[in-house]
């Protein structure tokens, strides 16, 4: 639905019914790689199509048009419309959308419509187009089907009574790779009509564009979004005075200390900018800001949207002379006679140093007009030490330190603990992510290991990368060689600066109303109830519940359960917020926090935390507590071993709730255990009874119990556990909800049984 398509195709002339997609190939920029039967092959599934779902909104298309056709004529023409589109291609579940994906990475693209405000209530064709090389596809229902380009042969994705919005999940957790696409284009265009009136269509004019490249690193940087596809120019300034400092030798003297800056080349002004501080190693006795590694990560983080800068400090050989504060830590600290000592000294030099070069940054921004979003260091050797004692081990020396995001460790260790068994790491203090080799000589590998190790005790993000067999140093390790780091495609240096990104994302706050006349339910979780709370929306419009609408507060993995969401202080002030409307109408949560599986399922302060929040602002809001299924469904042989201990935990999961409803007695507290129809979807599988629905366990989400390894859902069974919600949140009996007609098991059988079976 584009110009050229507007005004050849779909307004075509009665003598040119020959016209074909050629004729769209001069507005589109086009790959040299075809992927007809690739993209046959991979089936593209919709996840969902719903109304008002508030989880992170995809980027406006810029320009939407109204093609007219004269019914006499067949010529067309172009109006306004005050019809809005959207769509985005998110790897990261919806907190934030790229315009570049690695053939790798699993990809969602949702968009949505908003319709003119005299055809809400009205009957409509939804169209979706995808232009994948030299080939076009239709979204027909759930798969994407090859079009001519001929308006006659056009069909609609749905024909429906339109909302005020509608939004679409295109594609759902597809990975381009694993339907041979390796590189090029995908365009998407979209658009509706209304059946009274189909010589008028509404589309969008400016397409989404998502590139497919290899070793695509995102950016998850929200106030540019800068992908590898669009790096930005780097402008660097060299030698710039940040301070100074006094060092003994081989005289006193005050000398400047000195930085390198590092910015993308555009106006910053106004803008909230991530920075990296990026500090050199050399034994504290050597080294530079202008380290060839260490300007590669600088230029790599600025054509990304990033402020960063490369210090140098203070070296131990010029015998700095300390401030009171530092001078009194480096009293504290054990070292032996002579260099040691010496070198002791260098390192205090390079903390203190490196706390005036983070000051002169937040002084720069503050003077150019904008402001530090988040903060991370990053280092190599006694760079990653500097990193490590500022990022973890000042504060607990009584120092004050800014808030960072996150800390990269190049072969460095944490080296001033107030307990050198248990490094000084909280649960609330920056993510880290290490990169060591086992046969370091100079910095111990099992330092690295043991800083981990705390931090998974804590449940820190974490993550540490081993080099087997490497020693010391960039050349060792070869962050950027032939390598990939195992599992994921990327490079070692990719994963760290993806890493980086992901810990740098501030998650997108509510929206700027949530409406009183609507029945606002809040999710708060992982993705394994994120889908469910997605479909929840249009299974209730298509129960008659027209005033429900769906608002989601999502984080992946364990960051998603209760206990790390209000940990975390972006994501816990988010949902704050929703609360803070007094319109949240049910608050669903999902399992587990850490606390609760310690405990055995006896506590979980942060779901008393969130209720306890909630009611305060809405007495009567709901609060339901979600039981995903066990992930890596693969581990398990069958699905009896898969259930294993599941009946157990939910037991576990209905007694917290009902201590919770004890504590609240005038709240309902209920529950929902959609992981029984997935445990209940699997046995039918093995016992071949999902007939056509279900060609394998783990595949595409069009004919699978799941879609991956890790166990997320595939179309059947997000159907199938959303009649477990609807039912928990509306009442809805499974048997009484709308018929499914593109599924030849009875869904709704399946999921009544299950409720059914819980009850007795």
């Amino acid at each position: 639905m584009i110009p050229r398509m507007v005004t050849s195709i779909l307004a075509r002339d009665i003598n040119e019914d020959t016209i074909m997609f050629n004729r769209m190939t001069d507005y589109l920029f086009l790959s040299s790689t075809t992927f007809h039967s690739a993209w046959i092959s991979l089936l593209l599934v919709v996840a969902t199509m719903s109304t008002n779902t508030a989880a992170a909104q995809p980027p406006q298309l810029a320009v939407a048009n109204a093609s007219v056709i004269d019914p006499v004529t067949a010529e067309s023409s172009i109006q306004s419309t005050t019809a809005e589109f959207y769509a985005g291609a998110s790897i990261d579940e919806g907190l934030s959308y790229v315009s570049c994906v690695d053939p790798l990475d699993s990809v969602d693209l949702e968009s949505s419509l908003v319709v003119e405000n005299d055809h809400v209530g009205s009957a409509g064709n939804i169209y979706v187009l995808a232009i994948v090389g030299e080939e076009s596809y239709m979204l027909v229902s759930d798969v994407f089907l090859p079009w001519d380009g001929l308006r006659d042969s056009l069909e609609p994705f749905a024909t429906k009574t339109l909302q005020a919005t509608e939004t679409i999940s295109v594609l759902d957790q597809v990975q381009f790779e694993s339907a041979g696409i390796d590189q090029g284009e995908l365009t998407i265009y979209i658009g509706y009509e209304l059946i009274s009136d189909t010589d008028k269509i509404y589309y969008s004019a400016t397409p989404l564009r998502v590139n497919i490249v290899p070793g695509a690193l995102v950016s998850r940087s929200r106030y540019v979004g800068v992908d590898s596809c669009s790096p930005y120019a780097v402008d660097a300034t060299s030698a710039i005075v940040y301070g100074t400092g006094t060092v003994t030798n081989p005289a006193t003297a005050e000398v400047d200390l000195l930085l390198d800056l590092y910015m993308p080349d555009l106006n910053l002004f106004g803008k909230k900018v991530p920075a990296m501080v990026i500090i050199h190693g050399g034994a504290f006795y050597g080294g530079s800001r202008s380290q060839p590694a260490l300007v590669d990560y600088a230029e790599r983080f600025a054509a990304q949207g990033y402020l960063s800068i490369s210090i140098d400090y203070r070296l131990a050989g010029q015998v700095p002379e300390l401030s009171p504060q530092f001078a009194s830590l480096y009293d504290q600290i054990e070292s032996e006679d002579g260099q040691e000592q010496e070198q002791g000294l260098g390192m205090i030099a390079a903390m203190e140093d490196s706390l005036k070069a983070i000051a002169w940054l937040k002084n720069y921004a503050q003077e150019q007009g904008f402001e530090i979003s988040a903060l991370g260091l990053l280092g190599g050797s006694a760079g990653a030490v500097t990193a490590l004692n500022v990022g973890y081990g000042l504060d607990d020396y009584g120092f004050s330190v800014p808030e960072f995001k996150v800390v990269v460790n190049h072969w460095g260790n944490l080296a001033i603990d107030t307990d050198s068994s248990k490094p000084s790491i909280t649960a609330d203090e920056a993510a880290l992510i290490s990169v060591h080799g086992t046969e370091d000589p100079t910095v111990l590998y099992s330092g690295s290991v043991d800083i981990h190790a705390r931090a998974d005790e804590i449940g820190l993000t974490n993550e540490l990368i081993t080099s087997e067999g490497a020693a010391h140093g960039f050349s060792e390790n070869r962050l950027w060689g032939s390598e990939s780091f195992e599992g994921s495609g990327y490079t070692k240096g990719e994963r760290v600066l993806n890493f980086v990104n992901a810990s740098m994302l501030t998650p997108s706050g509510p929206p700027e109303e949530v409406y009183a006349d609507q029945y606002n339910v809040l999710y708060i979780g992982h993705s394994f109830g994120r889908i469910f709370a997605q479909k929840l929306e249009t299974f209730a419009h298509d129960s008659g519940f027209e005033e429900h609408a769906s608002y989601i507060e999502m984080s992946g993995g364990a960051s998603g359960a209760p206990d790390a969401l209000w940990a975390d202080d972006a994501h816990r002030e988010n949902i704050k917020a929703y609360l803070d409307t007094g319109e949240i109408d049910v608050l669903i949560m999902i399992c587990c926090s850490i606390e609760f599986l310690e405990t055995g399922g006896e506590s979980d302060e942060a779901i008393w935390n969130f209720a306890s929040y909630a009611l305060a602002r809405n007495q009567a809001t709901r609060i339901g507590l979600a039981m995903p299924w066990q992930d890596f469904p693969q581990d398990y042989a069958s699905a009896e071993e898969h259930r294993n201990g599941a009946d157990e935990a939910y037991a576990m999961w209905v007694s917290l709730a009902n201590d919770l409803n004890a504590d609240y007695p005038d709240a309902d507290v209920f529950t929902i255990n959609h992981a029984e129809v997935v445990y209940d979807l699997r046995a039918a599988y093995e016992a071949g009874e999902l007939g056509g629905d279900v060609a394998q366990l783990t595949g595409s989400t069009r004919n699978s119990v799941f879609t991956d390894p890790k166990g997320h859902a595939g179309n059947i069974t997000k159907d199938t556990g959303t009649l477990i919600w609807l039912h928990a949140v509306h009442g809805v009996e499974p048997n009484d909800a709308p018929a499914f007609p593109q599924w030849e098991t009875d869904i709704r059988a399946i999921a009544q049984a299950a409720l059914d079976n819980a009850a007795q």
